[in-house]
């Protein structure tokens, strides 16, 4: 059968797993990509469209932390910084790694590499990837930390992370390598949200409607 270029990552027991470090990137760079367009496509309806504006260009909105959480140093910090969190600051979600709901099947692809100069298959580049079969079920699970406080505090980082949201359970979003060959995506179905208040004592836990979720992150828009 030959080596595996590119096996998936798996378990000691074998089984396969996505890490969460994996979908927090896919969520940071739809976070960015969010952002570098929400002033052009809808800037009467966005929160974050009057901040954005503020410094002149996506990039340093994205880099000079203008609005949002805390810092210790200068009050203030970076939208993608208030939510997947920097060296100063701790991240307000939090990914864990995802696991398949059942058995799963795998099988290996081979390929070939291209010439660029030529325009053709790449003399003596082949390769084998490993892949999961479409349709495995995995078990996903965030939790949103913080970023409800305060009437109108937090409001362009909720609709940030409504957006992402909506892309999870509308369209799916990109994972694992070679994403322009594959075209792999997952999608979010029939999400389960708990809310967990801390009393004197206890953990309150409170289960809540998805589109209860939504419609929170959503409060403060214009």
């Amino acid at each position: 059968m030959g080596a595996v270029d590119n096996p998936i990552l798996r378990l000691p027991n074998g089984k396969p797993v996505i890490p969460g470090s994996s979908i927090k990137g896919v969520f940071r760079t739809l976070a960015e990509t969010y952002l570098c367009v929400v002033a052009e496509e809808k800037p009467k309806e966005s929160r974050c469209t009057e901040a954005l504006g503020s410094v002149g260009s996506c990039q340093k909105f994205l880099e000079e932390c203008v609005v949002e959480t805390r810092d210790i140093e200068d009050d203030k910090t970076c939208i993608n910084h208030s939510l997947f969190g920097s060296q100063k600051v701790f991240s307000h979600l939090i990914f864990h790694d995802l696991y398949p709901k059942e058995n799963t099947t795998t099988y290996i692809k081979p390929g070939v590499g291209i010439d660029r100069f030529l325009g053709s298959s790449a003399e003596k580049v082949l390769y084998r990837d490993e892949y999961i079969a479409p349709g495995t079920k995995w078990v996903f699970k965030l939790r949103i930390l913080d970023i409800f406080t305060g009437e109108n505090e937090w409001c362009c980082t909720r609709e940030v992370l409504a957006y992402i949201l909506n892309e999870f359970t509308e369209r799916g979003i990109p994972i694992g390598g070679r994403k322009s060959v594959i075209g792999a995506t997952i999608k979010l179905t029939n999400p389960q949200v708990y809310t967990y208040e801390i009393k004197p004592g206890k953990v309150e836990r409170k289960k809540q409607s998805y589109s209860w979720l939504i419609q929170k992150l959503n409060q403060c828009q214009r």
